[in-house]
C-alpha cells in the first residue's frame, strides 16, 4: 500500500518469534561494523545504553526534549529515550 514506508510490505509485516533470536545474533555481528540501528523496528529490544550510542551527540537534546514533552514516557516503544524528571 502507498501509506507505507516501504510499499512492498504489508500492514501486518513483521518478523516470526522464532526468527527473532537468530537475528538478534546476526544483529550482534554486525553491529561494530556499523553506525547504529533502525530505531522503528517495534520487535527491537534496546538497552539504555545501546539507545545513547546510537544517537551519540543528539542524545542529550532527546532527553531534554522527552522532558519537555513526554516526561511520563506515554512513546515509549521502539529504542526509547528514558526521560529523567
Amino acid at each position: 500500500p502507498a501509506c507505507l514506508t516501504f510499499r512492498t510490505r504489508t500492514p501486518s509485516w513483521s518478523v516470526r518469534p522464532t526468527l527473532r533470536p537468530s537475528i538478534a545474533r546476526i544483529t550482534r555481528k554486525f553491529e561494530p561494523h556499523t553506525h547504529g540501528f533502525y530505531v522503528n523496528d517495534p520487535s527491537f529490544d534496546a538497552s539504555a545504553e545501546r539507545v545513547h550510542a546510537n544517537y551519540q551527540e543528539n542524545f542529550p537534546r532527546l532527553v531534554e526534549l522527552k522532558n519537555r514533552y513526554d516526561p511520563t514516557n506515554l512513546f515509549r516503544r521502539n529504542a526509547n529515550v528514558q526521560p529523567t524528571v
